[in-house]
């Protein structure tokens, strides 16, 4: 009885290993790239969206806690109605400045101030 035909030989199931781990390495080498854009794009996207959540909280607790103060003063009183108005005021001009960048391709910038930014909205 002859053993030696059935037993494995070490060196070829070390080739063997050695080859199947390059394999290995080069399908990941050449993954990579794919991999890394993914990752990129995903972070970003995370990135985007914990700005915007960050940015969003503040609008809402500095607009949601004016309109709560205005509230708590009386109707008929003089600091009540200049807030309402003052609001009002800055919306009204908000819009009327829109209006006016819309055909310049620039922000509008305070006189005298370098105009660097573009429009893409």
């Amino acid at each position: 009885m002859t053993t030696s035909s059935h037993t494995p030989k070490p060196f070829s199931m070390m080739a063997d290993a050695l080859e199947s781990a390059a394999d290995t390495f080069e399908q990941a080498a050449a993954s990579a790239p794919e991999s890394a854009r993914r990752a990129a794009r995903v972070t970003k996207r995370a990135l985007g969206l914990g700005v915007f959540k960050a940015f969003y909280g503040i609008s809402y607790g500095i607009v949601y806690s004016g309109v709560f103060l205005t509230e708590l003063l009386p109707e008929q009183s003089a600091v009540r109605r200049a807030l309402t108005e003052g609001a009002e005021a800055a919306i009204d001009a908000r819009h009327k400045a829109k209006k006016q960048d819309q055909g310049q391709g620039f922000f509008r910038s305070a006189p005298g101030a370098r105009r660097t930014c573009r429009n893409h909205a």
